[in-house]
């Protein structure tokens, strides 16, 4: 007896990725890098006064001097954030977007050594000379890794495509649009007070505990505004409310929070610089 032929639903619905995600991945992947990176450096411009020439001479390097482990670790985080966002707002294609945007970040920094190469040696050979050897190592490996970065971060990023079908993790497609200015903003405002922390500005006892404490305690302002208006624009927050109010309401958290956060942490700021005499 003949079988019937069965059609999987998948094969009668599925229809094929828009390719314009694609075309995205690069400007996604430069501007999240870049305010993420910024906002390392920044933090560590505010608070250690070791960057000298190297702020001046090394733009490429934002000035991290001698702090190599610092640097390594903005440069990972700053890469994995840019090309886990492009491959998540690339719906169908997140593979392929991970490593557009992973190649998007080697080119951003080979197009620069290339040009001065061709046309600026001398230059090229000055910033080669005061560098310190770790800092061009770094270098390297974001020109080789983010793309291998790009393919393994594009895995989770699909995973989490296919669990919540609206915009990326619950977040409209079109607030990625301005959302980098809040990676920007909050990311110098939670990262500063670790960074302070690590280069030992404000030590309150043995251990290092209560600075540790502090630190802590001086993210909270811009923690908690960050958690409820993020919560709001991927629907964890605010679940009975209608998605133009609940989206409204999470870019006025985010926007008034960073505000009186900021002013919040400047206080604290100025209270252990009071306390600790430094």
């Amino acid at each position: 007896m003949r079988q019937p032929k069965v059609y999987m639903m998948s094969d009668l619905s599925l229809k094929p990725a828009p390719v314009w995600p694609l075309l995205v991945a690069p400007i996604v992947a430069i501007f999240y890098y870049s305010a993420l990176k910024l906002a390392f450096g920044m933090s560590l411009g505010n608070a250690v006064g070791d960057i000298g020439s190297d702020l001046q001479m090394n733009l490429d390097n934002f000035g991290h001097g001698s702090h190599w482990i610092y640097r390594g670790v903005g440069e990972l985080s700053s890469v994995s954030l840019a090309v886990y966002l492009a491959s998540g707002l690339a719906r169908g294609r997140s593979v392929a977007a991970g490593i557009i945007a992973g190649c998007t970040i080697s080119v951003s920094y080979l197009a620069p050594i290339i040009w001065l190469a061709l046309v600026q040696q001398d230059f090229l050979w000055g910033l080669v000379a005061i560098n310190r050897w770790y800092q061009m190592a770094i270098d390297g490996a974001v020109i080789l890794g983010s793309p291998y970065v790009g393919f393994k971060l594009s895995e989770a990023a699909r995973d989490v495509v296919r669990a919540n079908p609206v915009g990326f993790d619950g977040v409209n497609c079109l607030h990625f649009i301005w959302l980098w200015i809040a990676v920007l903003g909050y990311g110098g405002g939670l990262i500063g007070p670790f960074v302070r922390f690590y280069t030992r500005q404000f030590e309150f006892g043995p251990g290092d505990i209560f600075g540790l404490v502090g630190a802590v305690i001086s993210m909270m302002p811009l923690f908690i505004p960050a958690y409820y208006g993020l919560g709001l624009l991927s629907r964890r927050i605010g679940v009975k409310l209608k998605p133009v109010a609940r989206n409204t309401l999470g870019v006025i958290v985010l926007a008034v929070g960073f505000a009186v956060g900021t002013a919040i942490q400047y206080g604290l700021y100025l209270f252990f610089h009071w306390l600790t005499g430094k």
